[in-house]
């Protein structure tokens, strides 16, 4: 963190920041204090953006991406949709 944003979080107890890595990837990151413990939540974004082969997705995607019209709704629990990821 630089001094700014040390002293802002010393305010706030709650900072967002990003890093970028050139080549490798850019990195959204919310620190926060929490029951007086620190806490960060890291979102990961990579700069290819892979197509729907390149993400083993069934061909039905495909066929629904390419509908001119209508609302496509896709639902379930969040843990079903997107499963958590857990880091040691």
């Amino acid at each position: 963190m630089t001094e700014h944003q040390k002293g802002r979080f010393q305010l706030q107890s709650d900072i967002d920041m990003a890093h970028g890595i050139p080549g490798v990837s850019r990195f959204r990151m919310n620190v926060f204090q929490q029951w007086g413990s620190l806490g960060m939540a890291i979102r990961f974004f990579p700069h290819a953006v892979l197509n729907i082969a390149e993400l083993h997705l069934p061909n039905i995607v495909q066929r629904l991406c390419n509908e001119r019209r209508g609302l496509v709704l896709v639902t379930g629990s969040p843990a079903v949709v997107r499963p958590p990821v857990w880091l040691p």
